[in-house]
């Protein structure tokens, strides 16, 4: 499965850099997550991350569709009550088509709408049990996919560019292959039933 992800990530950003080239905005976004779990049997909280990565804006100013992808470095996770944080960081790439309820005008609002797929690469923990860290590498599922929703406006500042946006990635996959049954005291706790839920706020810089 590792192997799979691996090679299914690379044809992605061999895709993703042959389509930039075609993109009418390439752009640098960044901005903060409230990530949490839902879907557990247990307390969570929701952990103050980033993410940060670049976009690939197809929206044409006269028209009133758009598409937007991108690639984006994001951390995600929980916290769990009374025991520690859940640290998940992932590469996403969000594949979001744009209406625009504006036309070429200095303010451009716009909701948007798509899949995207989440790639794990480190899965860490602050949990401690018996002494050692509790190890949840080999339990997160490789690849999460999921649906995108949010609004935001692109606007000029000073000549440049830029975008604001607020969205909600769902997961609609687990973020556990199975349920961590080999620790002790944990067997009931980290199921396979657990999906992502991130609000993110993002600015954007277009060239």
């Amino acid at each position: 499965m590792k192997k799979l992800s691996t090679l299914l990530l690379s044809c992605l950003i061999a895709g993703f850099l042959a389509t930039a080239a075609q993109a009418q905005m390439v752009g640098i976004k960044g901005g903060l997550n409230l990530a949490d779990f839902v879907n557990a049997d247990y307390d969570t909280d929701s952990r103050v991350t980033g993410t940060v990565g670049i976009s690939l804006d197809f929206a044409p100013t006269n028209s009133a569709v758009g598409l937007e992808t991108g690639a984006y470095y994001t951390r995600r996770g929980t916290e769990v009550a009374d025991a520690g944080e859940l640290n998940l960081d992932y590469i996403e790439v969000p594949l979001l088509a744009k209406v625009y309820m504006a036309g070429d005008n200095p303010l451009r609002p716009h909701i948007m709408a798509g899949p995207y797929a989440a790639f794990n690469l480190d899965a860490t923990t602050d949990i401690d049990v018996a002494g050692t860290e509790l190890d949840i590498q080999d339990e997160v599922r490789d690849v999460d996919f999921g649906l995108m929703f949010g609004l935001g406006t692109d606007f000029n500042l000073q000549g440049m560019g830029m975008s604001l946006q607020a969205r909600y990635a769902m997961g609609l996959t687990s973020v556990f292959d199975e349920a961590i049954e080999d620790i002790e005291d944990f067997q009931e706790t980290f199921e396979d039933s657990e999906r992502h839920g991130v609000w993110s706020l993002v600015l954007g810089f277009k060239f």
